[in-house]
């Protein structure tokens, strides 16, 4: 019976998921895939280790979940299906695991047999529909929550597993454990660094719900929790102690804090629990970028109320959990699951995939004194339940169709959200593929009203001219000294490579490759665009430019400064193309050993001297043109 039902509730979510399948790429998609269209060249084997070994999503490049893309596709171009699909497994794949994570749970707590089956199906069943995780399955780069996730509830698995022969076979125990914990967050953590929360899971288990009772652990598994639970917890406080001066820099590039944005994050994390808890329609989605900034204790009125909340609870939570173990581990278990992502470290303040794991523990709380409550409302608890699962159900498949409607979803998320610059954009790039040009424009200009000096916005306008041949020189006059003082957006470096490219090949007649220098230089003079890698880019496309009017000289400079910000060895090898083509041999072949040191000097063992075979051939090429020149000039041609 329970096993029909856990296969009937897989079959629900795949059925409620179907319709977002087709949604497009959206956010961080496409930064993160657009190495695949690397695979079409040669060297495939050294654009595969290149491809998962130089990730920039966090310190470990996440290089697991940049694998697992590659059971997609391996071009670009490409279509979002597949890749969807398999997030939509990894999401079942978890679902069943976290149906016997609750098992688990329930026998920890004396569940009877029966019951503890009926508990973990209701929370396999209500995670699995939630509408909180659509944007975590069908946002394709979100398979890195995922996968990090999906490790990190094995490694639970194998620790709780190992702890159960603690009494009979120790040594095997300790070995087991040892085992499930590293190899799980090892693979964790190479998914996301998320994966160092599996260790935090583990300490919440064993200070709530192993501890109800007075249940006491042996020495061994003491010896055990010190080396390998609170050991690392010291060495991982430790490491964001030594990064604080840097995560403390980083909120200049924010239009928030760093008490602000924990002021806020309280706030964010009530309303990630009433969403947990209560669930409405139109509630769920991907963009939250408007989200209102707490400014202080007192504004908005309520954050004060949310921080003694938040206070209360965790305190209360530590010290009633013997008394309470199922009430405490919920709460802690969430608390934990948020630590990294929703406290100190300068991220973006709200994004619904952060509730992923940490919403399992509410879950199974709720349903675990659902069906321990008084016999006299027991026969309803089933009859609830499935509503409830049937409801979550509903909102899931109406935020899913919409996800795969986005001439739909595009104008309904940004009337929902009129303030989030990213709505806005998403719905114009939605009527960009329909054609309808003046819907598309009108979306940035609406944007632009609440954002009037945001970067990235005023570059999208004039792209969005561009592409409709309507860009006129006054809009550029206009905005030329806006970009002097704009706000800076992470999106405006993109939207100039891309008017970089249009200026290159000439589409916009308007943005000559000189105007297009012209609005490099202003973001160069913003104190806003000062940050190595923006001025990277920025000198970088200065220079692409300035070689687009044939002017060698200039564009070799460029690229110097350029390449002094960030020293990326493509820059060298394309200065030495671009001056053997000039016949200035000896400078190129200088900037291919530029290349070679800069390719001996990698500090990743797996990227070193990947470049080599590609470095010594261009070096052929270019002596056997200077010997050819020799021999030529020597003959008199």
């Amino acid at each position: 019976m329970i096993g029909i039902g856990l296969y009937l509730c897989l079959l629900l979510t795949a059925a409620i998921y179907w319709p977002g399948l087709g949604s497009p790429f959206t956010l961080d998609d496409i930064p993160n895939l657009i190495g695949l269209s690397q695979f079409d060249q040669v060297d495939t084997a050294v654009r595969i280790k290149q491809f998962v070994l130089s990730g920039g999503s966090g310190p470990t490049g996440r290089p697991l979940s940049l694998l697992s893309f590659m059971i997609n596709d391996t071009n670009w171009p490409t279509l979002p299906w597949g890749f969807k699909y398999t997030n939509l497994m990894i999401h079942l794949l978890n679902g069943v695991l976290i149906f016997i994570l609750s098992l688990k749970l329930c026998e920890i707590v004396n569940c009877r047999n029966r019951k503890k089956y009926w508990i973990a199906l209701a929370t396999c069943s209500i995670w699995l529909v939630h509408p909180l995780n659509v944007s975590t399955t069908l946002y394709v780069i979100q398979r890195m929550t995922q996968l990090s996730a999906l490790f990190t509830l094995i490694g639970i698995l194998g620790y709780l597993q190992g702890r159960q022969y603690m009494t009979t076979r120790p040594v095997f125990s300790v070995y087991y454990m040892t085992f499930a914990v590293v190899f799980s967050g090892l693979l964790a953590i190479l998914s996301k660094e998320n994966g160092v929360l599996l260790i935090l899971y583990i300490a919440v288990l064993e200070l709530t719900l192993f501890r109800q009772n007075g249940q006491k652990s042996s020495r061994l598994l003491f010896y055990w929790h010190t080396g390998f639970i609170l050991f690392p917890i010291v060495l991982i406080t430790g490491y964001f102690a030594f990064k604080m001066p840097g995560y403390i820099s980083s909120y200049a590039d924010r239009e928030f804090t760093m008490s602000q944005r924990l002021l806020t994050e309280t706030k964010i994390l009530g309303e990630y629990i009433t969403h947990i808890l209560l669930p409405r329609l139109g509630a769920f989605g991907i963009f939250h970028d408007d989200y209102p900034i707490s400014s202080n204790l007192f504004t908005p009125n309520d954050t004060f109320i949310y921080v003694l909340v938040t206070i209360s609870a965790l305190m209360a939570s530590i010290i009633f959990r013997k008394k309470h173990p199922v009430i405490s581990f919920a709460i802690i278990w969430f608390f934990a699951g948020h630590i990294l992502e929703s406290t100190f470290i300068p991220l973006e303040l709200y994004f619904e995939h952060r509730n992923y794991l940490p919403m399992v523990g509410i879950i199974w709380a709720v349903t675990y004194y659902a069906f321990n409550t008084v016999s006299k409302i027991k026969p309803y608890i089933y009859t609830g339940l499935s509503l409830v699962i049937l409801l979550l159900a509903a909102i899931t498949y109406n935020s899913t169709w919409l996800w795969g409607h986005p001439v739909i979803s595009g104008p309904t998320w940004a009337s929902e959200h009129p303030g989030s610059i990213r709505a806005q954009q998403f719905a114009s790039a939605a009527f960009t593929v329909l054609g309808d040009n003046d819907k598309a424009r009108e979306h940035i200009v609406i944007a632009l009203q609440y954002h009037p000096h945001d970067s990235s916005l005023l570059l999208q306008l004039i792209q969005l001219d561009c592409h409709n041949g309507s860009l006129n020189e006054k809009l550029l006059l206009d905005i030329l000294p806006e970009l002097t003082t704009a706000k800076y957006q992470h999106g405006a470096i993109t939207t100039m490579m891309m008017l970089g490219k249009m200026a290159k090949s000439k589409t916009c007649q308007t943005l000559t490759p000189a105007k297009t220098r012209e609005i490099l230089t202003a973001l160069i003079k913003n104190p806003a665009f000062q940050s190595k890698t923006s001025l990277h880019a920025l000198y970088y496309w200065i220079g692409q430019l300035y070689a687009a009017d044939r002017m060698l000289f200039p564009a070799i400079e460029n690229l110097d400064i350029a390449h002094n910000y960030m020293g990326v060895i493509d820059i060298p090898l394309q200065q030495a193309v671009w001056l053997s083509s000039a016949g200035l041999y000896d400078d190129a072949l200088r900037y291919v050993d530029k290349a070679e040191q800069i390719d001996n000097r990698i500090k990743n063992p797996f990227l070193r001297h990947t470049r080599r075979k590609h470095i010594t051939n261009l070096r052929k090429q270019i002596q056997q043109l200077k010997r050819i020149y020799l021999k030529n000039k020597k003959s008199g041609k």
